[in-house]
């Protein structure tokens, strides 16, 4: 059961942020997960930052856009100039203009001087335009004609400006049904997606899992010191259908370390009623993957090679996640003749 997502997450606060310029190191270390659905998100990224084109990331709250993002801006030839994050859903329509252009001393009431705007902030770097799809209808329409001729015109200001600015545009909403609804200009899709990069659901990517959660325990490291889970806590984890994708795990993880001071972890503190549908999901989709790897093993006779080229992993994942699913692919062996 895989597809992927991304890794660590950074929640966008109501306020444009300017990232380091340094480049990422390596996607692996941000984008984690070995399944097959994650190579793919890796790909593209790579794929994309070749070319100076808009990028539209979908996927659901919580799924890694930014660092989707942030992995395109790292990637490219604009990696040395700053990435500007902001989050739509943020800014009220009526601020939207100002916010993105800027204004001139006294275009508004409190507007006691010159104030730059984030195109102005990302230079020739990368603006992220998070939660694209919250924009009202007047915003999407300056921004169409900023993407088409490049130009903006602070508020106030009777002059023309230019940006070399790259837009990369995230949704958690299904852009082409706002369309429909009228909720979303079709221009201005068309002009965002270029091309596409989908950040899949957590539980659509559960062999990721353990991975994801070494990897935030490792970057607990300097708060909690080094710390481990059990098998028997992922197993638990692999329950619970994650409806906060990977930022809900982070932060499971995190609130578990705060209360827990044992080195092995033995349960997580996972906030999901019981008796909750979304439980019930997760048992039975844990059930499926055990099932989904014993039958894969047992139409390939046990031999890993083959069972892990039809799964789209490598060997070294494959086995890995059987230790975890407790499944021995000896017991799989045709016995020969």
């Amino acid at each position: 059961m895989e597809t992927a997502v991304s890794s660590a997450l950074t929640v966008p606060g109501p306020k444009p942020r300017i990232a380091d310029s340094n480049p990422v190191d390596g996607l692996r270390e941000t984008l984690v997960g070995e399944s097959r659905a994650m190579e793919d998100v890796r790909a593209r990224v790579e794929r994309c930052a070749r070319f100076d084109l808009p990028v539209l990331v979908t996927g659901e709250t919580g799924t890694g856009k930014e660092l989707i993002a942030r992995g395109l801006h790292s990637r490219g030839a604009r990696a040395s100039d700053p990435f500007v994050a902001v989050n739509c859903a943020a800014i009220a329509g009526t601020l939207f203009e100002s916010e993105l252009f800027g204004a001139q001393r006294g275009a508004y009431t409190g507007a006691h001087r010159d104030r730059s705007g984030l195109l102005a902030a990302a230079g020739r770097g990368t603006l992220f335009l998070d939660e694209i799809g919250e924009l009202s209808l007047d915003a999407q329409s300056k921004l169409l004609r900023v993407l088409d001729d490049r130009s903006y015109r602070p508020v106030g200001d009777p002059c023309e400006h230019r940006t070399e600015a790259r837009v990369i545009a995230a949704t958690h909403r299904d852009l082409e049904r706002e369309v429909e609804s009228g909720r979303f200009r079709a221009d201005l899709l068309y002009r965002l997606d270029v091309a596409r990069i989908h950040a899949p659901a957590l539980r659509e990517r559960m062999m990721d899992l353990p991975e994801l959660v070494d990897h935030f325990l490792v970057r607990a490291q300097p708060e909690f010191g080094v710390r481990k889970a059990s098998r028997r806590a992922l197993e638990a984890l692999a329950l619970h259908a994650w409806p906060g994708n990977v930022r809900e795990l982070e932060h499971t993880v995190t609130r578990t370390l705060m209360w827990n001071d044992a080195f092995e972890i033995d349960a997580f503190d996972v906030r999901v009623p019981r008796d909750s549908q979304r439980e019930r999901d997760g048992v039975r989709r844990a059930r499926l993957c055990r099932d989904e790897a014993a039958r894969v093993l047992r139409n390939n006779g046990g031999a890993l090679g083959p069972a892990a080229e039809q799964l789209g992993v490598s060997i070294r994942t494959l086995q890995r996640r059987l230790r975890e699913l407790g499944i021995n692919a000896r017991d799989f062996r045709v016995p020969a003749d």
